[in-house]
């Protein structure tokens, strides 16, 4: 019974507008979807959302996605393997001094990996008394703090550094944005030009 409830809603809905149409049937999805910047889905915006329904709760599985609105990407260096690289932050396009996760710079050496939680664990061993093994569910029931800290890769600019070849001062100087917008308010740059 439920099935047929689903499928007149679908027809009364599709009956009622082209857009109801295009969703109740899936026509377009794969046009609309490349509209929506990587990781966020494309939703039709009504001339005054302040008269529209809106979007059910939930309605996006329940984890949420990113804004369509929101089209800041990181940039993958150019490097002649793609599994060997790194992308940077588009640090110019960002609001306040968070980095969103989907953006936090990043370096691979063999790929993006795979890994399975339920099977990862982390060996402390070395200058300690007892060498011990924890797995993902030990390290999660151990307390936990929220800081906020200021992270750079060493590597930052690192290609850049003896004769630039970039064509921005995020991309030659890295962290440049986030030292100007962290000194009370005052830029100045502390490296002088050789």
């Amino acid at each position: 019974m439920y099935a047929a409830q689903a499928d007149r809603r679908r027809f009364l809905l599709a009956a009622g507008s082209p857009a109801g149409a295009a969703m109740a049937f899936g026509v377009g999805s794969a046009r609309a979807e490349s509209k929506a910047p990587a990781g966020a889905q494309w939703f039709a915006v009504p001339e005054d959302p302040t008269k529209e329904q809106g979007r059910p709760v939930g309605a996006d599985g329940g984890y949420g996605s990113r804004s369509q609105f929101e089209t800041a990407v990181r940039v993958r260096y150019p490097t002649p393997n793609e599994n060997t690289s790194w992308s940077l932050t588009p640090l110019a396009a960002l609001d306040g001094n968070l980095t969103p996760s989907g953006l936090h710079f990043e370096r691979h050496h063999g790929g993006i990996p795979t890994i399975d939680p339920s099977r990862h664990s982390l060996i402390v061993h070395g200058m300690v008394d007892t060498p011990k093994r924890f797995t993902m569910a030990e390290i999660k029931r151990l307390p936990s703090v929220t800081r906020k800290h200021f992270i750079e890769c060493s590597g930052n600019g690192l290609t850049e550094w003896k004769k630039p070849t970039r064509k921005t001062v995020q991309e030659t100087h890295g962290l440049l944005r986030a030292c100007l917008s962290t000194s009370a308010g005052r830029p100045h740059l502390s490296h002088e030009p050789t």
